[in-house]
């Protein structure tokens, strides 16, 4: 048998390579190792601004005694260890603000009631000049 049609001879050839053995298969490749992350450098963070800090002179907490201010420890003695707490958060509110530099006067005030208690901070600014600053129970009690 003659095969004369070009496609014919074609499939045969086809036909004789699929069915020949194939060559052995390429050998496995291994995956890469991953890379590890290329670093990255964090910007220089810049150490925060110490917070202001005014100076608090010695004498202005000192404790309020029965010799020095018998009326005032008389009119708030059930609550005076609280009052000497309160002397020094509001001290330190005071000393917080840019503005205070020197504190020479903490006290409570005059306008303070066993039930609602109120202090005056006396500091000097920067120019030396007198700033009073004044605080309620309230104002220095942290919220809850």
């Amino acid at each position: 048998m003659r095969i004369s049609h070009p496609f014919a001879f074609v499939g045969l050839l086809v036909l004789a390579a699929c069915s020949s053995p194939s060559p052995d298969p390429a050998p496995p490749v291994a995956p890469e190792p991953a890379k590890p992350a290329p670093e990255i450098s964090k910007p220089i963070e810049e150490p925060p601004a110490p917070a202001h800090q005014a100076a608090i002179n010695a004498g202005a907490l000192t404790p309020y005694s029965e010799d020095q201010a018998p009326e005032l420890v008389s009119r708030f003695s059930a609550r005076l260890d609280e009052v000497e707490a309160f002397r020094q958060l509001a001290a330190d509110s005071a000393a917080a603000n840019p503005d205070c530099q020197v504190i020479s006067m903490v006290e409570v005030a005059s306008t303070s009631t066993s039930d609602d208690l109120r202090f005056w901070v006396e500091c000097s600014d920067t120019n030396g000049d007198p700033v009073r600053y004044n605080f309620s129970e309230v104002d220095l009690t942290p919220e809850r």
